[in-house]
């Protein structure tokens, strides 16, 4: 076999076809846990017995200023940001939405554990300070998200439990908007792709016909196929803001399966055991934007469990 025949060759986000599809060559389908990826099957249960464990993929738009070709870019996303992640974590596709920077990518994980994703903190720790050398942002021009995928398998063993869990995340994202948008890092000004629905329909709405929820921060559209998609994250600045936003979705969701719909109402019930990387977000960008008071802050603050979460 001649040289150039066993070369692997360079990723064009051109040559991606299809949203969230990607070109096969560039794809191994696998599931991240906490010790090592696990193969999947093409609706990602495991092959080794069909089942789908709880687990969040995210979708990361970048945006980059200084690099106009959009081959240079993907591989330098491909063969130099995204080195220090376990192989085949992420794939690079095209996204028509961005229109910051010179060129922009969206940058789509497998689906991972959270023990996994807390794991790889560091690794994600390098990747904004990749993103800082390269004149790549996520948050610059306000047009990007993150966008998480999560499996109905993380709210709970049971079609009744997860069903419950999800009613309750979805009243508690479009009945606190606002306080959601600034938990996670979204801009008050940019929520056209991630609306606000009628958080009184969570509790009688259809799961199984939720097509009309694609572009809203709940996207339930999904349901059918295993997981939702939480659209409101905003596009995270650095990592700091990454880890915070990252541990607001994942108390959100444990918070979704443990409180009692009515408690859906109160702030300081639904923040209730957040750590300390949550209550500085509510703290900080909830606080100065006025989406929490003094009042609820102090409530939390007396059950806020300390974590090392660097």
């Amino acid at each position: 076999m001649r040289q150039e025949a066993r070369q692997e060759r360079a990723v064009d986000i051109a040559q991606v076809s299809g949203y969230h599809r990607g070109d096969r060559q560039y794809e191994k389908k696998v599931i991240f846990a906490s010790d090592r990826p696990q193969e999947a099957n093409d609706n990602y249960t495991l092959k080794k017995d069909g089942t789908l464990p709880p687990v969040i993929g995210i979708e990361t738009e970048t945006e980059c200023w200084g690099i106009t070709n959009r081959t240079i870019y993907a591989n330098l996303l491909r063969d130099v940001v995204f080195k220090v992640f376990p192989d085949n974590l992420w794939k690079i596709e095209s996204d028509s939405t961005l229109n910051g920077g010179d060129v922009g990518a969206e940058c789509i994980t497998q689906p991972m554990t959270k023990a996994f994703i807390r794991n790889q903190y560091r690794n994600f720790k390098a990747m904004y300070q990749y993103f800082e050398s390269f004149g790549i942002s996520a948050s610059r021009s306000g047009n990007c998200g993150q966008h998480a995928h999560i499996s109905l398998t993380c709210f709970g063993r049971t079609k009744a439990t997860q069903d419950e869990a999800i009613r309750k995340l979805f009243y508690i994202v479009n009945r606190h908007y606002d306080l959601i948008c600034a938990l996670l890092y979204r801009r008050a000004d940019r929520t056209n792709w991630c609306g606000r629905m009628d958080y009184t329909e969570a509790w009688t709405m259809d799961l199984n016909n939720m097509s009309g929820s694609h572009w809203n921060g709940c996207n339930y559209s999904h349901y059918s196929n295993g997981n939702i998609e939480l659209r409101i994250p905003g596009g995270q600045k650095d990592y700091p803001c990454f880890r915070n936003t990252m541990e607001s979705i994942f108390h959100l969701i444990e918070a979704s399966k443990t409180i009692s719909r009515k408690d859906c109402d109160d702030v300081t019930k639904i923040f209730s055991g957040c750590n300390q990387h949550v209550f500085d977000r509510l703290r900080s960008y909830c606080y100065e934007r006025g989406t929490i008071t003094t009042g609820q802050l102090d409530a939390i603050q007396q059950t806020v469990k300390l974590v090392d979460f660097r």
